[in-house]
């Protein structure tokens, strides 16, 4: 079942009307098994894959997103997304800029999620810190 943006944030970004799509997109374009949100286009990939004809807009609201974003988040989250953070199954390096609204928002949604490569700890250890659990030891009478 797909998730929409809640009507609150829709409404706190009419003035970004044309990035709700791209925003919809990143929370419900998730590949299970590269463990991967779909990557919405920089600012520096604007030239090759948004259309010339809004390309200035799109850059210019891409800009009041971030702007936005930066009031919004705290430092220790825009710290963790403006440095090297990896993301996927093949952890794929990657950074927002601090004025790449698209990219401060994917990183949100890919850090927030328990699926980030960011997480290390492996499932068992998960278990056995969680719930205290032991993995069975299969022992063969000889």
């Amino acid at each position: 079942m797909s998730q929409e943006l809640p009507n609150g944030i829709k409404t706190m970004l009419r003035s970004f009307n044309q990035f709700i799509p791209y925003l919809n997109r990143i929370i419900n374009d998730y590949d299970a098994l590269k463990g991967e949100y779909w990557k919405p286009p920089t600012n520096a990939e604007a030239c090759e894959m948004v259309p010339r004809a809004f390309r200035d807009e799109w850059l210019q609201a891409n800009k009041a997103l971030a702007r936005w974003l930066v009031n919004a988040l705290n430092q220790n989250f825009l710290t963790r997304f403006t440095c090297t953070y990896s993301y996927g199954s093949s952890k794929i390096n990657n950074e927002a800029d601090m004025d790449d609204g698209l990219s401060l928002a994917f990183a949100l949604v890919t850090l927030s999620s328990p699926n980030s490569s960011d997480t290390e700890t492996p499932l068992t250890d998960r278990f056995t810190t969680v719930l205290n659990w032991q993995p069975l030891e299969i022992r063969v009478n000889s």
